[in-house]
């Protein structure tokens, strides 16, 4: 988008139809259809997409290996860039008609940048890890599956499975690898190890009451549940979907038992 021959400027003008009645230009933002506008765009300031959209294609780079350091994730950030190119390419479409944007799509229009390189980048790094067998076995058994029905539908159509055959062998000769740690792990195990001698004293409390420093120190034990709740639920990625970051949060959960058990917690 953008490398338009022609493209028919339509600056955004401010509605003042209501100025005269006592409205301010802040109350203005709203579409015939009645839908709020805001001067955010399309997509919220500060957001993923908004950062993926704006960000140059260097700083893009670093944010996908920070933000989106698997291969799900990195999937999900191109099908990301794959919506906003769509919308984009619906605001050309307008401009090349002669229809002005509207506030939000203005404000979107003029902040995006280098969508195409930037999915050409991500396609790139995808295509990498699953040559170098960077996937978890999560994401393998997704492909292994989109691949079945990849073969299905061949067959189907009448057509040769023989690439999608071989793509089968290579994913199967993957060995998978450990899904990568949560963004806050090392805080979430100090918690961990705070946690584990209040919950040695609740056990050896049972039946019995407790004592007002009993009383008191347990009450820190559910501080300390609720703050790891928090740190692991604020450790999902970018676009990590729900399955995939669960399969990853159990793993982290299995490592904090292990210590736990190597330590005679």
């Amino acid at each position: 988008g953008k490398n338009l021959k022609t493209v028919v400027v339509c600056p955004f003008v401010a509605n003042d139809a209501k100025s005269g009645s006592g409205g301010n230009g802040d109350d203005d933002d709203n579409d015939e259809d009645g839908t709020q506008q805001t001067t955010e765009g399309l997509i919220p300031k500060n957001s993923p997409g908004y950062k993926i959209a704006i960000s140059s294609v260097s700083v893009f780079q670093g944010l996908l290996s920070s933000q989106c350091p698997s291969w799900s994730e990195k999937r999900e950030c191109l099908e990301s860039l794959t919506a906003l190119n769509d919308l984009l390419a619906e605001c050309d479409s307008k401009l090349i008609k002669g229809v002005p944007l509207d506030r939000a799509e203005q404000s979107f229009y003029d902040a995006v940048v280098d969508l195409d390189d930037k999915a050409a980048y991500v396609k790139q790094e995808v295509h990498r890890m699953v040559d170098s067998g960077q996937v978890t076995k999560y994401e393998r058994d997704m492909m292994l599956e989109q691949n079945a029905e990849r073969i299905a539908s061949l067959k189907r159509e009448g057509k040769s499975t023989t690439k999608a055959e071989e793509r089968r062998e290579m994913l199967e000769g993957i060995d998978p690898q450990p899904p990568h740690r949560l963004r806050h792990e090392a805080a979430i195990v100090k918690l961990h190890k705070e946690l584990a001698p209040l919950v040695r004293m609740e056990d050896a409390a049972r039946g019995r009451l407790l004592s007002v420093r009993e009383t008191q120190t347990l009450a820190r034990k559910e501080e300390i549940v609720d703050e790891i709740s928090y740190l692991e639920e604020s450790s999902q990625g970018w676009f990590e979907d729900d399955d995939a970051f669960e399969f990853r949060l159990r793993a982290a959960r299995v490592r904090y038992e292990g210590r736990s058990k190597a330590k005679g917690g």
